[in-house]
C-alpha cells in the first residue's frame, strides 16, 4: 500500500531528471540561446534538479571546494541522485564520468550532456591500453569547456555504512597527469531518492565535506599517494557520516564561475535543447491523448456515464497530488555513525538498508 502511494511521486521525479535539459531551459536556469559571455550549464543543470527535489546541503568541516584549474573530484555512490547533487556540490567544475550504459536509463540526459562536453561515458569491460585510454581522457578534457573530472572512485552504488575499495584507474590517471584530487562525501543522498524501494523524499537534507587538495606531484610514488588518499578518504567519510545535520551550517554556492563555451558548442547545445523540447512536448501530448481514450474505453465498459468519466480522466492527478503531499519530508537526518566509525542502530533508512546489506 505505500509503494502505492508514493510511486506517483518517484515517477514525477524521473520525469523531471529524465528532461531535466530541456525543463531548466523552459525555466530559465539554463539559457541555451545565450551565445554571448561564459555559461556554467553543468551548474545550471544541477541546480534546477536540486531545487526541484527540495534538496538541501549542511556543510561539514572547514574545508572548500577546489576552484583552481583542472583538478579530480572523488564522490561517493549512493544512489540516482548522486549525478545531479555531486555536480552541484562541485559547482559544475567537472564532467561527470558514468559507464555507457547509463546512457540506456537516461539517453536524454546522458546523451546531449556528452555531447556538449559534460559527461564522459566508457565501458567497464576493462581497459587493455591504458596509455590509449589516458589520451582519450586528456582529449575529453581538453574538448570540455569545464576543467575537471567528478568520478565515483567506488565503482558501484552502495548504501553500506561503510566505503568501498577504491578503483584505481582513474586514480593512476590524475597521478600520471600529476592532477590535483579533492574528495567530496556526501551523506543521506539516498533518502533524496531512493530508486531501489521507488522512493523520493522532497526536502531531504544531505551533509557534505569537502577534503584538503591532494597534490599528486607530492608523491613519491602512485602507491604512496593511493595509501594517503585511502587514508584521507576513510577520515572524511566518518566524519561526514557521524555529523549531526542540526549542528551544522547551510552550504551556501553564491556565485559559481562561467566557463567559455565555444560557438559551435553552444550552437548545438540550442539545437539539442529545441529537439529535446519539441520531443517533451509531443511525449506528453501523447501521454494525455492515450490516456483519455483508456478512460473513455474504461468509463464505457463499466457504464459509468459522463460524470464517471471526468473521475477517471483526473485520478492519476489527484493520485499524483496526495503523493507529492507524503513524499514531503524536511525532518533533518540522524547521523548513521558514531564519532568512532561505527554503526548506528536505526538512524536512519540507510543504516538499516546497510545492516541488511551486511
Amino acid at each position: 500500500m505505500l509503494l502505492i502511494l508514493k510511486l506517483p511521486a518517484f515517477l514525477l521525479a524521473v520525469y523531471v531528471m529524465y528532461w531535466s535539459l530541456p525543463l531548466a531551459n523552459l525555466l530559465l536556469f539554463i539559457k541555451a540561446w545565450k551565445v554571448v559571455g561564459n555559461r556554467n550549464d553543468m551548474y545550471r543543470w544541477c541546480q534546477f534538479l536540486v531545487r526541484a527535489c527540495g534538496i538541501k546541503v549542511r556543510k561539514c568541516g572547514k574545508q572548500e571546494l577546489y576552484r583552481g584549474g583542472a583538478c579530480l573530484y572523488l564522490a561517493n555512490h549512493r544512489s540516482w541522485a548522486d549525478f545531479f547533487v555531486d555536480a552541484y556540490l562541485t559547482e559544475g567544475r567537472g564532467q561527470l564520468m558514468s559507464r555507457a550504459a547509463v546512457i540506456f536509463v537516461f539517453p536524454v540526459v546522458i546523451l546531449p550532456l556528452t555531447l556538449v562536453r559534460g559527461c564522459i561515458c566508457f565501458r567497464r569491460d576493462g581497459v587493455k591500453d591504458k596509455e590509449k585510454f589516458n589520451r582519450w581522457i586528456d582529449a575529453c578534457i581538453g574538448a570540455s569547456p569545464v576543467p575537471g573530472i567528478c568520478l565515483f572512485p567506488e565503482g558501484h552504488r552502495s548504501r553500506l555504512p561503510h566505503s568501498l575499495p577504491l578503483k584505481r584507474g582513474m586514480l593512476n590517471y590524475a597521478y600520471s597527469r600529476k592532477m590535483p584530487v579533492q574528495i567530496v562525501i556526501s551523506a543521506h543522498k539516498e533518502l533524496a531518492m531512493d530508486e531501489k524501494s521507488f522512493h523520493v523524499r522532497f526536502g531531504a537534507t544531505c551533509v557534505t565535506g569537502y577534503g584538503p587538495l591532494m597534490r599528486t606531484a607530492d608523491y613519491a610514488s602512485f602507491d604512496e599517494f593511493y595509501t594517503a588518499l585511502q587514508g584521507e578518504w576513510q577520515k572524511l567519510w566518518v566524519e561526514v557520516f557521524s555529523a549531526d545535520p542540526a549542528a551544522l551550517p547551510e552550504l551556501v554556492i553564491s556565485a559559481p564561475a562561467g566557463f567559455t563555451y565555444p560557438l559551435q558548442l553552444k550552437l548545438s547545445q540550442l539545437l539539442l535543447t529545441l529537439l529535446e523540447l519539441a520531443l517533451m512536448a509531443w511525449g506528453l501530448a501523447w501521454s494525455v491523448r492515450a490516456w483519455g481514450g483508456v478512460a473513455a474505453r474504461l468509463a464505457g465498459t463499466l457504464q459509468l456515464g459522463v460524470s464517471g468519466l471526468q473521475v477517471l480522466q483526473y485520478l492519476p492527478l489527484v493520485w499524483l497530488v496526495v503523493s507529492l503531499a507524503s513524499c514531503y519530508d524536511s525532518t533533518l537526518p540522524q547521523p548513521v555513525l558514531a564519532a568512532d566509525g561505527t554503526p548506528l542502530v536505526g538512524s536512519s533508512q540507510a543504516t538499516r538498508d546497510s545492516k541488511k546489506a551486511l
